[in-house]
């Protein structure tokens, strides 16, 4: 068991793919930095469909649904990833830290590939499903994106109306 590690990911919304990713990586290591790809305050001025909810959404999301399900929320810890200004990660992210990536992105994939050239350790974990469509599920009205994530996701998404968010063209809060 390595002291730190990481994962990485815009959790748009935070998925059961992403669930099986973190809890994967923290029987990997002592503590696990979860680290959350733009937009962050600074990146880009608005948000898009693609990317409809803010940085403190996701990290408040993320940590209520780790502690939730049971992890100790001394275990974990999230800051901003910033994969667009990738000189920059090692101001959120000690190079010392193992990073762990979905098991189909290693061998030259980009996400590895970016990692080991900053100097990271890079290890691949099985993971489950990563669902795309969720965004799309919930601007058409469809429940199944339910399916897709967490409980307490699903009642986090419903509470800041993420659905008529999407549905009404209003990506940020």
């Amino acid at each position: 068991m390595v002291p730190e590690g990481s994962i990485h990911g815009r959790f748009q919304p935070f998925h059961n793919g992403h669930f099986e990713l973190a809890l994967a990586a923290l029987d990997r290591c002592v503590f696990l930095w979860i680290g959350i790809v733009g937009p962050v305050p600074g990146s880009r001025p608005l948000l898009t469909p693609e990317d409809p909810m803010t940085y403190h959404e996701r990290q408040f999301m993320v940590t209520r649904t780790l502690v939730a399900e049971g992890v100790p929320p001394q275990r974990f810890g999230c800051v901003p990833f910033p994969v667009a200004e990738p000189e920059t990660l090692d101001y959120y992210l000690d190079p010392r830290v193992t990073c762990y990536v979905p098991a189909g992105d290693t061998a030259g994939g980009t996400r590895s590939a970016r990692l080991e050239s900053m100097g990271y350790s890079v290890e691949p974990l099985p993971t489950g499903d990563f669902d795309p469509t969720i965004l799309a599920l919930l601007r058409g009205g469809d429940p199944a994106w339910r399916k897709a994530v967490p409980r307490s996701v699903a009642a986090y998404l419903e509470e800041i109306e993420l659905q008529d968010r999407l549905r009404d063209g209003k990506e940020s809060a």
